[in-house]
């Protein structure tokens, strides 16, 4: 799906984790997945989170910003700062989706659905799968649950 993405397409992406949207990973190997980068890479010889402060997040003006946290996923939306950076007024938020786990945590296997959203997330007009579909066949296969279209749209619009 995004193998034919160029150099020059990839995507900058900050990872937003916790609660306050503050705290990032130095390695995120769904982005490689995904043809995109990490906008931020930490000092040598770290290989874990790091925390930010919100002037270098602007600093960085990523063209996507990838909220992990269902709570922050939320309340970005009510804080005027978020709204300065350019992946707001281009509407290039998203909120990984969540149900049962995080998409892009832990456990590794719901990484198989989040990378494919991911994806289709950052290339939509690449995007050669119907992620309600998938959906409801990744959690029948891997979690051992029939859920409905519905329930599916539901999970993918958190």
């Amino acid at each position: 799906m995004v193998k034919e993405i160029k150099d020059s397409e990839k995507l900058r992406i900050y990872m937003a984790y916790n609660q306050d949207g503050l705290t990032t990973w130095c390695k995120a190997e769904e982005l490689d997945i995904v043809k995109a980068i990490n906008d931020f890479e930490c000092p040598q010889g770290r290989q874990t989170h790091r925390q930010l402060s919100f002037e270098q997040i602007m600093s960085y003006d990523p063209d996507v910003i990838l909220i992990t946290s269902p709570f922050f996923g939320h309340a970005y939306k009510n804080d005027p700062k978020w709204r300065r950076l350019r992946a707001y007024k281009e509407g290039r938020i998203y909120v990984v989706p969540y149900g049962p786990f995080g998409w892009l945590d832990k456990p590794a296997v719901v990484k198989f659905i989040g990378v494919q959203w991911l994806a289709c997330e950052l290339y939509p007009d690449k995007c050669t799968v119907d992620m309600v579909q998938e959906t409801q066949r990744f959690m029948k296969l891997f979690m051992h649950l029939d859920i409905t279209e519905t329930q599916a749209e539901e999970i993918l619009r958190q």
